[in-house]
């Protein structure tokens, strides 16, 4: 066999290997994406409005309280400023009152910030783990948060599945 028709054959070969794995790379279907709209879900999300209902009853409990104790030592102002030389003891009382309402108005405040981290560390976690869910159920190789901070600058709006997700992560979380 001449070195020509050696070359030849070598080339076909290397001709039918690339053809080959041309083939494979383009049947290799692409990475499914799309993005989500992370406000738009986070406030579209049952839990969050159910939390935030619940919240809203504890704060303004507490509110009431506050303003149930801030009337009292309004009510025991009033009654010392009228007076021409107030009795030592109702002072010392008062003095007492205003620092219980400021002490509890503080126990207050960092409770119900506590309680607001407490429900959206709880919200972020279910949420995230029914996107996780949905990316799985439907193929996705990637969702992509879309809140302006960097991670997304753009993306085509056929893409958005947001509305999707928001009903799916209510189904889940209702049990459907």
């Amino acid at each position: 066999m001449t070195t020509r028709i050696r070359d030849i054959i070598i080339l076909i070969n290397l001709l039918v290997v690339v053809a080959l794995l041309g083939t494979t790379f383009l049947n290799e279907p692409a990475p499914k994406t799309a993005y989500i709209q992370l406000n738009k879900t986070y406030e579209g999300f049952y839990l969050k409005k159910e939390l935030e209902q619940k919240y809203d009853k504890i704060e303004n409990a507490r509110q009431s309280i506050l303003d149930s104790m801030s009337i009292d030592l309004q009510t025991m102002a009033s009654q010392l400023s009228a007076q021409p030389k107030p009795n030592q003891e109702q002072v010392y009382r008062f003095q007492a009152k205003q620092e219980v309402f400021l002490k509890k108005q503080q126990q207050f405040q960092e409770d119900n910030e506590r309680l607001s981290q407490q429900y959206n560390d709880q919200i972020m976690k279910q949420l995230n783990q029914y996107v996780k869910d949905f990316g799985s159920d439907n193929a996705y190789s990637y969702i992509y948060g879309a809140d302006g901070s960097g991670t997304l600058m753009y993306a085509d709006d056929v893409a958005d599945v947001t509305d999707e997700v928001v009903d799916f992560i209510n189904q889940k979380y209702q049990g459907s």
